[in-house]
Order: structure tokens, then C-alpha cells, then sequence
């Protein structure tokens, strides 16, 4: 409670990070979860939002973040470590900071793990995609 209390709450995530960063965020936790359903509806609102088909590919992927701008460089980095080995590094953290400031960072962790539940509740429940929707999220 007391490091929730340092954002301002997800109403507001958009206006002052933008939707971009946010389907960035969303994506990559996606990604990291294998939440093919997370990630197959939230694919195409992220290319509207304005994330570039390349770097969509690289989250899918999971590529090298070499030669995105910082915010989505530290954004895919952050999720990866956070899920990957639910330790963030201090350098990932205070790039973080830097970027997004810790009112912000603290929102968009809480918007990264209401898609990580999500994803586990997906995933225990066997949601599949609707009808006629062709997933999106290569699996092995």
C-alpha cells in the first residue's frame, strides 16, 4: 500500500505517459507471460497507438532492445527482469526513474501487474481467442 500510495492511479496513466508507453508496457508483459490472448487483442490497439511494427517484433521476438528510444528500451527491460527473474536490476530501475519519474513508474508497474493477473487468470481458465480472431503471438 505504501508504494502504491507514491502514484497517482491508472485513471490518469494515459494523459501523463501516453498511450503508447502504456501498450509498450502491456505488450511486453504480455510477452513475457506467453498471454497469447492479452497479446493478440492488445497487438493491433498497440500499432494504433503508434508502436512501430518493428518494435512490436522485437517484444514478440524478444530481441535485443538496441536502438530503441530509452522510454521503450527501459520499459521492455523493466518487464523482462521483473518476469523474467522477478528481480529488477538497480541500474533498470533507476533508468526507469529517470525516465518516467517514480509517480509514473509506480503506475505503470501497477498497469504491468494487473496484465500479469490477468494473464494467470486467462491461462488457468483455458481462455481462447474468440472465433475467427488468428493468433498473433508465435508460442511454442
Amino acid at each position: 500500500g505504501q508504494i502504491r500510495a507514491h502514484g497517482e492511479g491508472l485513471q490518469t496513466l494515459e494523459a501523463r505517459v501516453g498511450n503508447r508507453s502504456m501498450m509498450v508496457a502491456i505488450l511486453a508483459t504480455a510477452r513475457a507471460h506467453a498471454s497469447q490472448y492479452d497479446w493478440t487483442l492488445n497487438e493491433p490497439r498497440a500499432f494504433e497507438a503508434g508502436v512501430e511494427p518493428a518494435v512490436i517484433d522485437l517484444i514478440r521476438n524478444g530481441l535485443a532492445v538496441d536502438g530503441l528510444d530509452e522510454k521503450d528500451a527501459v520499459l521492455v527491460e523493466f518487464a523482462r527482469e521483473l518476469f523474467g527473474s522477478y528481480n529488477v536490476e538497480a541500474n533498470t530501475y533507476a533508468r526507469a526513474v529517470s525516465v518516467f519519474g517514480e509517480t509514473d513508474l509506480v503506475d505503470i508497474v501497477a498497469l504491468m501487474g494487473a496484465h500479469a493477473a490477468d494473464a494467470v487468470v486467462l491461462a488457468g481458465f483455458d481462455q481462447q481467442l474468440p472465433e475467427g480472431v488468428a493468433p498473433l503471438l508465435p508460442l511454442p
